[in-house]
């Protein structure tokens, strides 16, 4: 894609998100501890086994699938069950999504894959990441779909940040939620099916899947599309994260400060349990969100598995279908992991 196009096209949409984040960072009182001091946040997480521990018991899923409805040569479930881990917003205290299924004798031994939406999607989860759901069932490879924490239909207020905020705890909270209630819809999809079970994870959803490669073992593959590992980055560098990035300078907090909170949710510092070939990443070579050097360190970092980059910007590379189709090619080459 010509540069000039890609970066006009993420230019525009950081300048929504920049609106939003402003607008959503403006009354903090619906966070509860919004006010805490980032000098409160510990120096450590603990591991992060711990930290993303699975629960106990453990929700099954299947239980919470809604009846088919047949899509052509697939079909569709919708799934809602109650969060491992509780918020103080009974909305967001609900894990919802979707599940697309192809049709044949065949089709518990076809790859499955966890689909993981980029930040701030609301109607393009419907409008773009179920159509791809959709799609890729088509193609002969299963696909979930999960509403991450404060997105779709979890957000308490539409207009407002929930996820990303200058409350270090809270949004720690909402990582380890994302992660842990993805690990379970994980183990449900590992126990339906017979074939190979990885996970997709774009931009946000990038991250947590790269979290989810170093602490999930039951786990075949993992494809990371333009990954926002470096939040420490993010925050200082993203323009619309100037508001949190705003807060905590009020706060007296400095950069070094930003990098030390930061650093516990850096997926660089942890190693995948996975073997680098069953590793895609995807890279957005004029990507205006992220920054390509900070997929590469993460590429470094994890032994160099597989890696694409496209011409794209990191709006444009979500429409070219020659990445789905090396996204789906990837996927169909794997097989379950022995013993795993």
């Amino acid at each position: 894609m010509n540069p000039k196009v890609a970066h006009l096209m993420d230019r525009a949409v950081i300048r929504f998100a920049t609106n939003m984040m402003r607008d959503g960072h403006s009354d903090h009182e619906d966070h509860p501890g919004q006010k805490d001091l980032w000098q409160a946040y510990p120096r450590t997480l603990g591991s992060w086994e711990t930290l993303f521990a699975l629960p106990e018991p453990m929700t099954d899923v299947e239980q919470h699938l809604s009846r088919p409805l047949w899509l052509g040569p697939a079909t569709h479930r919708s799934f809602h069950f109650p969060s491992p881990v509780t918020t103080p917003w009974e909305i967001n205290n609900r894990v919802g999504g979707d599940y697309f299924e192809g049709h044949g004798a065949d089709a518990r031994q076809r790859p499955t894959v966890l689909l993981l939406h980029g930040w701030n999607t609301n109607i393009a989860y419907y409008l773009n990441y179920c159509r791809t759901g959709h799609r890729l069932a088509r193609r002969g490879i299963n696909c979930c779909l999960m509403h991450l924490p404060y997105h779709v239909d979890r957000k308490p207020n539409r207009w407002k940040e929930y996820f990303l905020t200058e409350n270090i705890a809270h949004t720690v909270q909402a990582v380890q939620q994302a992660v842990i209630e993805a690990r379970v819809v994980l183990r449900w999809l590992r126990k339906r099916q017979s074939g190979p079970v990885g996970i997709w994870g774009i931009s946000l959803g990038g991250w947590i899947a790269s979290i989810i490669a170093c602490v999930e073992r039951e786990l075949d593959f993992a494809v990371l599309m333009t990954p926002a590992v470096r939040l420490d980055r993010q925050v200082w560098e993203l323009e619309f994260l100037s508001a949190m990035k705003k807060s905590l300078l009020a706060q007296g907090a400095t950069r070094e400060d930003v990098i030390r909170i930061a650093e516990p949710l850096l997926p660089k510092l942890h190693k995948p349990l996975l073997d680098r070939e069953r590793i895609l990443i995807v890279e957005a070579l004029y990507d205006q969100f992220l920054g390509p050097d900070t997929i590469d360190e993460l590429w470094q970092a994890w032994d160099k598995p597989p890696i694409e980059r496209y011409q794209h910007g990191h709006i444009s590379i979500l429409m070219d279908n020659k990445v789905l189709r090396r996204a789906t090619d990837f996927m169909r080459s794997m097989s379950r992991r022995p013993g795993a």
